[in-house]
């Protein structure tokens, strides 16, 4: 994933090995992410595992547990 470094997400979902943050939002940082991003060798078993723990199901568990606390 190429992403951008001011989302509010990034700080919550960001991992190297998932995802590459980019700092300038310009035509010629975003070429230069994806070309890097196309080049890259990624673990697609480390993806898969880490995406679970964003999925609609995790969340849920997250937000019932948050408002259990409340």
């Amino acid at each position: 994933c190429l992403t951008f470094y001011d989302l509010d997400a990034v700080s919550y979902v960001y991992n190297e090995k998932s995802m590459m943050v980019l700092h300038d939002r310009t035509d010629l940082e975003f070429s230069k992410g994806m070309v890097s991003i196309l080049n890259k060798s990624w673990d697609k078993d480390f993806i898969k595992k880490y995406s679970c723990l964003f999925s609609l199901e995790e969340m849920g568990k997250k937000y019932i547990n948050f408002y259990r606390g409340v």
